[in-house]
């Protein structure tokens, strides 16, 4: 494997108590990448591995793991350019969606998770773990798989169903029939535009660009247009994904000038990356863009077999007690504990879920060295704690 590393330093203010912010760039050059893929997906695993999907052209599915700075190639022996999609539950289980069904990565193996269903290349997971597809029948319908492995089918919604994605407002947002479109499996709520890209944010937002490069976001049922005109290089954007910890927006941008844009929510500033600084001798054109857990951007291209990381620093001037604090039983199903060397006082431990929404907050007015959180109520999967201001985050992993 080569890999090259670059690291530029940039300013921003994110979270209000960010002074700066470092990233570093590093293009993974790996002999079992895709040498034409026609597609690129990302999926993280519950162990924070990366996981990505390269298919179509001569070389078919190639499937790759990224663990602990080291490359393999995850088989899949079913078919040999059948593999659709890559996604990953609330549980941090990798999917694929095939031309033959779903399958999960579970025990180092795939496992069928339905008999005889084709799926589109998108999917997503709602909040009580069920994944939502488009059913490849007649006609085309948006369904739903439940974990007992039935399917039911959502009423209302009929043709090609497209850009599947779980919003931070409780809602499943999708294109159909060129329209972007919300429900809650029961109500709709259609917008009467088409987004070229869309993707869900922070704060219940769901942002979107059109076809001109505009970015605008929908919220509450409103359609807010034409925002962060400083984001806009007037191209179509090629891929769009959001940070929904840090509050940010990366945008694939071509033209003269390709690259992509960070953008920082909270600010309206932003920063330009150029392709040269991204991919090696390459065309240059970002076509899929993933977020992880941890803040970090994974990019790749169509027909060239390179992906990017980058690696976002944010620098605090606030105390780190990451060192200092330990979560135990973690994984838990329930209730865990919270440890911390030193005493705390007049801090807040805050929870937030994998899209970025605080779910549980709780005030520490007296000096203490532990305090017990109850997730019992919460349904499985990643949850983030952070201690007050202070650059301290960590991970809980709910059964």
């Amino acid at each position: 494997m080569k890999t090259t590393i670059q690291t530029i330093i940039f300013i921003f203010c994110f979270f209000g108590f960010v002074n700066a912010q470092e990233l570093t760039i590093t293009n993974h050059q790996y002999d079992g990448f895709h040498s034409f893929p026609g597609g690129i997906h990302f999926a993280e695993d519950a162990n924070g591995a990366i996981w990505v999907l390269q298919n179509g052209g001569f070389d078919g599915n190639l499937i790759t793991r990224y663990t602990d700075g080291l490359w393999e190639c995850v088989e899949f022996e079913d078919c040999s350019n059948c593999v659709l999609n890559m996604n990953s539950d609330n549980n941090g289980i990798v999917y694929l969606s095939t031309s033959m069904g779903f399958y999960a990565w579970e025990n180092e193996t795939w496992v069928v998770k339905t008999d005889d269903v084709t799926g589109s290349a998108d999917f997503t997971f709602d909040a009580d773990n069920r994944l939502w597809f488009e059913h490849e029948g007649t006609p085309e319908r948006l369904a739903i798989l439940n974990s007992d492995g039935s399917i039911e089918f959502v009423d209302g919604i009929e043709e090609k169903v497209s850009d599947l994605s779980f919003g931070t407002d409780g809602l499943i947002w999708f294109q159909n029939q060129q329209e972007i479109v919300s429900t809650d499996g029961t109500n709709f709520t259609r917008f009467g535009l088409a987004g070229a890209q869309m993707v869900p944010g922070k704060n219940s937002r769901t942002y979107y660009t059109d076809f001109l490069g505009q970015l605008g976001f929908l919220e509450n049922g409103t359609i807010n247009a034409v925002q962060f005109p400083n984001a806009d290089n007037g191209f179509q954007t090629t891929a769009l994904a959001a940070d929904t910890r840090y509050n940010s927006l990366w945008i694939g941008n071509q033209g003269a000038e390709a690259g992509i844009t960070l953008l920082d929510l909270n600010t309206g500033e932003s920063q330009f990356i150029n392709s040269d600084d991204l991919y090696i001798d390459a065309v240059g054109l970002t076509d899929a863009m993933f977020v992880t857990s941890e803040g970090t951007l994974w990019a790749a291209g169509r027909f060239e077999g390179q992906v990017v990381e980058i690696g976002v620093d944010y620098i605090s001037s606030t105390k780190d007690l990451s060192d200092n604090v330990q979560l135990y039983p973690n994984p838990t199903s329930g209730f865990l504990t919270l440890s911390i060397e030193e005493n705390i006082k007049d801090e807040r431990i805050r929870i937030f879920n994998q899209l970025g929404n605080e779910i549980l907050g709780i005030p520490i007015l007296t000096h203490k060295e532990s305090v017990s959180i109850d997730l019992s109520a919460q349904a499985a999967g990643i949850y983030y704690v952070h201690i007050g201001n202070a650059q301290s985050i960590k991970k809980i992993f709910k059964r």
